[in-house]
């Protein structure tokens, strides 16, 4: 369990932290009057709450699998005047659900997993032409190369890492996904398959 110390260390972990790529997710949804994006393993509704706050103009979707904290982010949607929607339910059920698959402009996920993993998770979720923003620790090339080659299963094109750096020196990356086509039909497997066999 990550241990937050104060208030300064909650900001930055959290706030700061999911707010680093927001340049780069203006980039990859430059035109859209209201992109949506879905936070997939939001958890405690990082990053998305944090974004949605930040982009009064965005629609944000968070996937939240526990029913206890989904149930916590039910709480913040009267805030967001329907800008803000929760679904708890296993990432796997929503990325084959025709109500959300293709749908969204952009796709982002942190400290959810593997690279493989999260991108069988977010990737069916967003329509051609969109992307998935992967929140990673310090740049690891082989990350950027599972990307590429995990990516081309699900639909993915151009891949691309970007290096941050947070106030107190901790180092972060981001791995930036394309989808280029549709998710074969086959994506995502059932629940629990796609942590259990990873894409190659």
């Amino acid at each position: 369990m990550t241990r937050i110390q104060g208030e300064e260390d909650f900001a930055e972990r959290h706030v700061l932290d999911a707010l680093l790529p927001l340049e780069l997710l203006d980039g990859l949804v430059q035109g859209r009057e209201a992109p949506l994006l879905f936070d997939v393993g939001s958890g405690c509704g990082v990053p998305g709450v944090p974004l949605a706050i930040a982009r009064a103009h965005w629609r944000v979707t968070l996937v939240e699998t526990a029913n206890r904290k989904a149930r916590c982010l039910e709480e913040l949607k009267p805030r967001f005047e329907g800008r803000l929607d929760v679904i708890s339910e296993r990432s796997e059920l929503v990325g084959r659900d025709p109500a959300f698959r293709d749908q969204g402009d952009l796709a982002v996920a942190r400290a959810v997993g593997s690279v493989p993993l999260v991108l069988e998770l977010t990737l069916p979720l967003v329509r051609p032409g969109g992307a998935v923003l992967l929140y990673r620790g310090p740049i690891d090339p082989t990350e950027r190369e599972q990307a590429a080659r995990v990516g081309a299963q699900l639909g993915g094109g151009a891949v691309a890492q970007h290096a941050a750096i947070l106030p107190s020196g901790a180092a972060r990356s981001f791995l930036i996904v394309h989808k280029i086509e549709s998710t074969p039909e086959r994506y995502p497997r059932r629940p629990g398959v796609p942590g259990k066999r990873p894409l190659r």
